[in-house]
């Protein structure tokens, strides 16, 4: 039987794997000891689990302790967990990527052409770097917003 601790363990292997961040494990985790540590569910089956009579049950025990946006965020936290562990765990789905703000890198070679643009002679030049020869519009006009602000 699959209880509480079993997303625990879940969350630790997303983590560790590289398919989660540790601050989104680390609050479902919280969340879910938080919720069953002291529940008369801990002991429950997740895969069977009425998630809204265990959250009634936190809530009852602790309703002067704990606001209702905690109790919904927990809620939430807990119940993406057991939808993850059932679609990654049992239905052998692959783990969704967490999106970061670090670039992709791409193993394919990237060739550079260097255009001279030599419009008149300055004390100083604006040297663009890593520009996609495929620039649309709206990505064009980014780089003249940019070098309008470099030349101010």
């Amino acid at each position: 039987m699959e209880n509480y601790e079993y997303l625990i363990i879940f969350l630790d292997k997303l983590f560790n794997q590289g398919n989660m961040k540790f601050q989104t494990a680390r609050t479902r985790k919280t969340a879910i000891k938080k919720v069953f540590g002291s529940s008369s569910y801990k002991n429950e089956n997740i895969m069977t689990l009425d998630i809204d009579k265990v959250m009634r049950e936190f809530k009852l025990n602790h309703h002067d302790e704990v606001k209702d946006d905690t109790i919904n965020t927990y809620k939430s936290r807990i119940k993406r967990t057991i939808d993850d562990y059932i679609r990654i765990e049992k239905l052998g789905d692959k783990p969704k990527q967490e999106q970061t703000n670090e670039p992709i890198v791409v193993d394919k070679k990237i060739t550079t052409v260097e255009v001279q643009c030599p419009i008149r002679d300055g004390d100083f030049i604006i040297d663009i770097k890593n520009l996609p020869i495929n620039l649309n519009k709206d990505e064009l006009n980014k780089v003249i917003e940019m070098i309008k602000l470099v030349t101010k």
